[in-house]
């Protein structure tokens, strides 16, 4: 008997307030629009594998401590700290991505105090917690859809090399190989959401599609009157790797101690040094696969983007130290023990 595959998407049901739960006594400041996310927009390569797409409503309400202080609960009045992910990825037997969704209430006396009072410390921190929900749930700043697509294509990626070479620790990258895949994994991913917004406005020929995060690339098609790339995957998936280089929260993932750094080390910890000999060919193979984008109902190679991409050497050369150390200990016991000497002394 074949596998039983599991797919379920939440989105399809909607993400409006609706979906939430109203606390007692407390008016509402900020909650995600209404989206819906059919099950015909979800690549049909992933629907037929176990896939998860989830959507868990959160309400956090602001309200006074008995010292008069401002505090963010949560439903069950537990002090909370502010949200920082719209999106998230759990592997497993079923993988899930979760979209987060954050409503805002002020309790009603709370709201009535600091309103007549004027605590400008008070007013202060009651804008603060209300900007970055706001921002959460503007959806010009933070499409659902994008964030849905943006993970989706993070686990089309990981499938792809599973059908590749099994898991990532057997697929014989060196550790430059492996950082640059990391480069791949994210701007395809950006890529892919910047390539569905241009799809759409190919077709409605509406700005609005694009997130404040395209905004470089609407002052290019806007100003300067550039229609010969809207049809130009290459082009476009070039433009969505600079948007994604001089993005502020790309420092997170390739600073010294970012997540780059985190993943490579990683790797080259649990790394099967035995599949060295396949390296190249695996390397090749993964950076399609990530680099493959779907536009305008055509898979597309745009690999050849990442030929000018350097990784910064900060992120691969303490785990390519680790791999060199692992094929030593292959190839003469002796030399491992003077290499580990020298790595000690350093």
């Amino acid at each position: 008997m074949g596998s039983i595959f599991k797919f379920r998407n939440d989105l399809k049901t909607g993400t409006g307030i609706r979906r939430f739960i109203k606390p007692a006594n407390a008016d509402l400041l900020s909650a995600p629009q209404n989206y819906m996310m059919s099950d015909d927009k979800i690549p049909d390569s992933l629907k037929q594998k176990n896939l998860n797409l989830s959507y868990s409503p959160q309400s956090y309400i602001i309200k006074q401590n008995e010292d008069g202080e401002i505090i963010l609960v949560d439903i069950c009045g537990k002090i909370s700290e502010l949200p920082k992910t719209l999106a998230s990825f759990r592997d497993g037997e079923i993988p899930e991505v979760r979209i987060n969704g954050y409503a805002l209430f002020i309790d009603i006396n709370t709201r009535n105090n600091v309103n007549t009072v004027s605590n400008s410390k008070k007013k202060k921190q009651l804008a603060e917690i209300s900007k970055i929900f706001n921002h959460f749930n503007k959806i010009n700043e933070t499409p659902l859809h994008l964030s849905v697509t943006h993970e989706l294509k993070h686990l089309l990626n990981r499938h792809k090399v599973y059908d590749i070479c099994g898991k990532i620790e057997d697929s014989g990258l060196n550790a430059r190989q492996f950082a640059l895949s990391r480069y791949a994994d994210e701007i395809s991913a950006t890529a892919q959401e910047f390539l569905n917004c241009v799809q759409t406005y190919n077709q409605t020929e509406n700005i609005k599609v694009f997130p404040n995060k395209f905004a470089s690339f609407v002052t290019k098609i806007t100003e300067q009157h550039s229609p010969n790339i809207l049809h130009n995957p290459l082009a476009l998936a070039n433009e969505a790797a600079q948007i994604w280089f001089h993005a502020e929260n790309n420092h997170a993932y390739t600073m010294r101690k970012g997540d780059f750094t985190a993943q490579t080390n990683l790797y080259a910890e649990h790394a099967n040094i035995n599949q060295r000999k396949h390296g190249q060919e695996n390397f090749t193979k993964i950076i399609q696969a990530y680099m493959t984008l779907n536009f305008e109902g055509r898979d597309i190679d745009c690999s050849k983007i990442l030929n000018t991409i350097t990784p910064k050497l900060h992120i691969y050369e303490d785990a390519e130290e680790v791999l060199e150390l692992k094929l030593s200990t292959i190839l003469s016991p002796s030399h491992c023990s003077r290499q580990m000497r020298n790595i000690k002394s350093k």
